[in-house]
């Protein structure tokens, strides 16, 4: 069918069906119904609210006859109106007549009468069993066109055959009526206000806006904020975040080349809670998290795939007032987007910490998917687990290291100061000036932050938030960060004989951290290549007294992390196994007690930062650059919004191994082969400390670093979030 004959039919339908009466009684009985949400756009002035939106009274096609072109839609109090109906063939062309051997799609062309709106920001238009049937099992959308004020009801693969050009609705907005798209429904007889088809053979080019931008968020920003934002989302944040990673990760940078690395990836930006678009990633998305991978097994012609996105809401880059509300602009009457300062700077952090993540999705796919084939994953159609609990949690990496590995290559130490300064509180709520083992084995256990309880103990990352506070945000965060660092210094001290803990004289001189990110590069390198975190743990662990293994698994690691082994008690704290220059709780204390004496360095106007990329020294906020442009070759943002495959096969991605080997016996934790003693590091059992400076504005000169037996309780009102 040729482009004219398609606008055509575009244009009969519609002047038809908006030519119908539109308050009929509701006696239409509708059978067991499927909801879709919709947005609302309807101005409520002056108008009957209408609910309980129900759409039905649609035939199947039948071979030879004319195809149904409306149909009925419901709703309380006692409205009824018809809606056009559009069929869309297996050739991709609008039909008016059913052919035989020919398979048929129905696009619901949803609007509401002038004399109606609908209440809400949404609502749920709810279709009927029978008319649900029809879209063939396809994933049903909804997607307004604002140069109709038409949401269109359809199979998601012709989601972009009714999304208007944003600049072609911009344009036509003088030919609306300034009673809104309704008035102009009602009014128009001719192809006013119809989805555009040129006769060329396509639609305008959209923007990078139209592509990326939820409603919402067109909603929240103008255009140009948004333009603004995708730039330096996509030409200068993600791409050199991604090749900081691969250069800063010698296994991340041989995968990439050798094709095990991805090199597509979508984005979607949204305001809260997104578009109610129907996309299965858009749904419940994170309104706390300022960005965030989101991936899943997506079903496709020829088989689920592993495929993932970059989500950012803008939520947290709006100007805000003292309220912490939104802030809008008088000319334009769209909230103001922050372009510099600290929210871009958390953004770029945000970046790093969420690419961390998804070049783990690459390149140790079956311990960041608890999988070792796709098919567990997916096999329900909805991208969801279906292994079972006890196989998915024999090989999922643990929640704390999978977020502590990633909060290692951003600023947590900056971001998170309140929280790690919560390990350093005495039972009394008093703050001490240096962390001590004995300090942090109680904050560890019965910690709290700004008077709530918070549960720093690896145990709790992966159960359910136990308090309306803190909750177990520690656990994952600080706690997960600490010991994925310890780990990387064990990993370190094997491969080299060298901690990253560098002690002159009995006193800290430095914290080196490319020995803890070439440590944690050859624990990931090691699970890429077919060890569990069981095994990696077990050959990287100290020896005790006896020669002895101190961690035999992953699980015995995360029972004896900072508290120990609860043999007995002794003032109040437990007797540790595994005494000595090893202690996990030592390194945890000289390594915070470094980032706190570097945070209160003469000069400094902002505290450590805590990412592994950088100097542990450094003054800079971000491991990025905003102003740099860069490409690269990996992870590229391409023009969608959606999740999309990654370009890494998930049978050679799932030949990594995961936290545990399922099908072993549940005995088996160590490597075959046993490890050699781990290389001793000159350090007292008592604590090896620097002193900080004042934490004052203006902090004076620091004293040189010196070695603190007894730590000094001082008051020191500090711990507002950040």
């Amino acid at each position: 069918m040729g482009y004219s004959v398609v606008k055509r039919v575009l244009t009969i339908l519609l002047s038809v069906s908006l030519a119908l009466s539109t308050c009929m009684p509701a006696t239409v009985a509708l059978a067991e119904s499927y909801g879709i949400r919709i947005q609302n756009y309807t101005q409520a002035d002056g108008r009957t609210t209408v609910g309980n939106v129900r759409v039905d009274g649609v035939d199947a096609p039948k071979a030879g006859t004319p195809l149904d072109n409306t149909a009925q839609v419901v709703a309380d109090p006692n409205a009824v109106w018809d809606i056009p109906v559009l069929w869309v063939s297996n050739e991709l062309e609008l039909v008016t007549e059913a052919e035989e051997g020919k398979t048929y799609l129905p696009v619901l062309a949803f609007y509401v009468p002038q004399e109606y709106a609908l209440a809400g920001d949404a609502t749920t238009v709810e279709l009927s069993e029978s008319l649900t049937a029809l879209f063939g099992g396809n994933e049903i959308v909804s997607v307004y066109n604002a140069a109709t004020g038409i949401n269109y009801i359809l199979p998601a693969s012709l989601r972009d055959l009714f999304a208007a050009n944003r600049s072609n609705a911009d344009q036509r907005e003088d030919a609306i009526p300034e009673g809104g798209a309704s008035e102009q429904q009602a009014a128009s007889s001719g192809n006013e206000g119809l989805p555009v088809i040129e006769e060329a053979g396509g639609y305008a080019e959209r923007s990078l806006v139209d592509i990326y931008c939820a409603q919402t968020a067109r909603d929240a920003l103008t255009d140009d904020d948004l333009a603004w934002l995708i730039d330096l989302i996509i030409n200068r944040l993600e791409p050199q975040a991604v090749e900081l990673l691969l250069n800063s990760f010698p296994a991340f940078r041989t995968a990439a080349k050798n094709g095990g690395i991805g090199k597509e990836i979508g984005l979607y930006i949204y305001y809260l809670k997104g578009d109610d678009d129907g996309l299965n990633e858009h749904k419940d998305l994170p309104v706390s998290s300022l960005a965030f991978i989101s991936g899943s097994a997506v079903k496709y012609d020829d088989g689920h795939k592993f495929s993932y996105m970059i989500g950012v809401s803008v939520a947290d880059l709006l100007q805000k007032d003292d309220n912490n509300k939104p802030v809008r602009d008088e000319t334009t009457g769209k909230f103001r987007l922050l372009r510099t300062g600290d929210n871009i700077v958390t953004l770029e952090n945000t970046l790093v910490h969420e690419l961390f993540h998804a070049l783990m999705d690459d390149y140790n796919r079956t311990g960041m998917l608890g999988v070792t084939k796709i098919s567990d994953y997916a096999s329900d159609g909805k991208g969801g687990l279906v292994t079972s609990a006890e196989r998915y949690n024999k090989l999922h990496l643990p929640t704390w290291f999978v977020e502590g590995t990633a909060s290692a290559v951003e600023n947590t130490y900056t971001f998170r100061t309140y929280m790690f300064d919560g390990l350093r509180t005495a039972a009394d709520g008093t703050l001490q000036q240096q962390f001590s083992a004995e300090t942090l084995v109680e904050a560890y256990l019965n910690g709290k932050v700004d008077g709530k309880l918070a549960y720093y103990d690896l145990g709790n990352c992966d159960t359910t938030e136990k308090d309306n506070g803190v909750g177990n945000l520690a656990s994952a965060y600080i706690s997960g960060y600490l010991a994925s660092l310890y780990l990387a210094n064990l990993a370190s001290i094997k491969n080299t004989g060298a901690s990253a803990i560098i002690v002159k004289g009995n006193v800290i001189d430095d914290v080196s951290t490319e020995r803890l990110r070439l440590g944690l590069n050859s624990i990931l390198e090691r699970m890429h290549n077919g060890e569990t975190f069981d095994q990696v743990i077990a050959d990287i662990s100290p020896t005790d007294a006896s020669g002895q293994k101190v961690y035999k698994n992953t699980q015995d690691f995360q029972d004896k992390f900072i508290k120990g082994t609860p043999k007995a008690m002794a003032g109040g704290y437990y007797e540790w196994e595994a005494e000595g220059d090893f202690h996990s709780s030592y390194f945890v204390r000289d390594y915070l007690n470094h980032l706190s004496y570097v945070s209160g360095l003469p000069g400094r106007t902002s505290k450590a930062n805590g990412s592994i990329l950088l100097p542990s020294d450094t003054t800079q906020t971000s491991p990025l650059d905003n102003t740099k442009q860069v490409s690269s070759d990996y992870l590229k943002i391409i023009e969608s919004n959606q999740e999309v495959p990654s370009t890494v096969p998930d049978e050679e991605a799932l030949k990594s191994a995961g936290k545990s080997n399922p099908d072993a016996p549940a005995a088996e934790a160590t490597p075959a082969a046993e490890a050699t003693p781990a290389a001793t590091v000159p350090a007292a059992k008592e604590p090896v400390v620097a002193v900080p400076a004042a934490t004052d504005p203006a902090p004076a000169p620091a004293p040189a670093p010196a070695p603190v037996v007894e730590p000094t309780p001082v008051v020191q009102p500090e711990g507002t979030p950040q």
